[in-house]
């Protein structure tokens, strides 16, 4: 019977250490329902916006707004870029430019002067515990 009690308290001590957070994010301001929502989750301005993401999930486009959740995240600062793939190619289309030909965002509607907004602009904060919501309104250019 110890041995139970033990194995029990140890297991949910374990549980309370590794308890994470959840960031949902709301996208919205989305004109054209097709293609994929692709949204990478940064951990450090080192990959922020364009380099290798902590996380990315993509979401079928059916409806004006999408909502992704990321799960299990540590606490710490994150940044999200993200766009619309509206012809599914698998990446961001660009003019001649390199402005954007397909829908884009990032976290807190942050906007770069002449390129992407800085990682802090873009900064949300996640707790040890509990969830995030979060919402991006996409640009047009």
């Amino acid at each position: 019977m110890k041995l139970l009690s033990l194995l029990v308290i140890s297991v949910l001590f374990s549980t309370a250490l590794c308890a994470q957070s959840t960031m949902q994010v709301t996208i919205t301001n989305i004109k054209e329902q097709k293609g994929k929502m692709m949204v990478a989750l940064h951990a450090g301005k080192d990959t922020f916006p364009n380099d290798e993401p902590a996380e990315a999930l993509s979401a079928p486009v059916s409806n004006a707004e999408v909502i992704v959740s990321f799960e299990n995240l540590p606490p710490g600062e994150y940044a999200l870029s993200l766009y619309q793939d509206v012809n599914e190619n698998g990446e961001l289309d660009k003019n001649i430019m390199g402005i954007p030909k397909e829908p884009f965002g990032f976290s807190n509607n942050a906007m770069g002067t002449l390129g992407a907004p800085s990682f802090k602009q873009c900064i949300i904060t996640v707790p040890e515990k509990g969830n995030v919501q979060t919402s991006v309104t996409l640009k047009y250019m």
